[in-house]
């Protein structure tokens, strides 16, 4: 039985071809191979949960109060690539306006924070969102989206990292929530 030169050529041709048609995918990542997991857990500390912001001065009734804001969810999504864990955040952020809002807005700070597993803060980023009030509507809810990256080294997971959510305050303002969940 004899090959033939030509077909022999042509199979090796494709091969090649194929190798090279694959070797191009696999830079787009469509044949990526780092292993992917769980994403981190998320977490909300009861005490940076909600935000009262009242007026400058002394008062604190609620003809004083600004606006309510807190956190209504985080939707969390990641994707694990050769330089770690890419992490997608969808921040859910409500408010409510108070008697002393006369702008119709509410600018909500926030920060997320990345801890470690033994929950050390590695990174902590704040950021503000500006919510506005439609005309005869008390309330505003918007979403604000970030991504953040947990260097890892290729192959480990961010599974016992943590994603920590909480509303900026100011050390009054803990006092207050500290103060409001006693009551």
């Amino acid at each position: 039985m004899q090959c033939s030169n030509t077909r022999l050529r042509a199979r090796f041709g494709s091969l090649a071809t194929l190798a090279v048609v694959a070797g191009a995918l696999s830079s787009c990542g469509l044949f990526d191979t780092t292993p992917q997991f769980d994403c981190p857990m998320v977490g909300m500390p009861r005490e940076t949960a909600t935000l009262t912001r009242f007026r400058e001065g002394p008062g604190r009734d609620l003809t004083d109060v600004v606006f309510d804001a807190g956190i209504a969810d985080v939707k969390i999504a990641c994707n694990y690539t050769s330089k770690g864990a890419n992490i997608d955040l969808n921040v859910v952020l409500s408010a409510e306006r108070g008697p002393a809002n006369t702008s119709r807005t509410a600018t909500v700070p926030y920060f997320i924070a990345i801890v470690d597993p033994n929950r050390n803060i590695l990174a902590k980023e704040v950021f503000a969102k500006t919510l506005t009030f439609q005309p005869n509507v008390s309330q505003a809810v918007d979403t604000d989206q970030t991504q953040e990256l947990i260097p890892l080294p290729r192959g480990k997971s961010a599974e016992r990292y943590g994603i920590v959510v909480g509303m900026q305050l100011t050390g009054a303002e803990v006092e207050y929530n500290r103060n409001k969940t006693l009551r």
